[in-house]
């Protein structure tokens, strides 16, 4: 049994160690926040200028992230052609370039 100061000085220390280890963990946290952010950026960018010139050739004026709509008729998805010529650019890269191709989507089954 310990005394109530005992206890007391206890919980004490372990809510400063609590608080400490949150800390850390939100440091951490926004470190791989940074990160993932430098690595997927030109991914990103890469992507949105694909998607730009094939918007420009088709003559699209609006091109909408599907989550964002109830629904969309599938032959207007450019999911595919952007991962395709996304591929085929960065087969193009030279070796080494750290430009890996994209999966493309998982298919949804009725």
């Amino acid at each position: 049994m310990l005394s109530k100061s005992a206890l007391a000085k206890r919980v004490d220390k372990w809510q400063r160690e609590m608080m400490q280890l949150q800390g850390v963990f939100v440091d951490y946290n926004k470190e791989l926040q940074k990160k993932q952010g430098e690595m997927t950026q030109p991914i990103f960018q890469k992507a949105m200028g694909i998607i730009r010139r094939i918007a420009t050739q088709a003559g699209y004026d609006l091109v909408v992230d599907k989550q964002a709509v109830p629904y969309h008729r599938s032959d207007l998805d450019l999911t595919d052609r952007v991962i395709t010529e996304y591929n085929q650019s960065a087969e193009a890269a030279p070796a080494g370039s750290g430009k890996a191709p994209v999966a493309p989507p998982a298919q949804k089954k009725p």
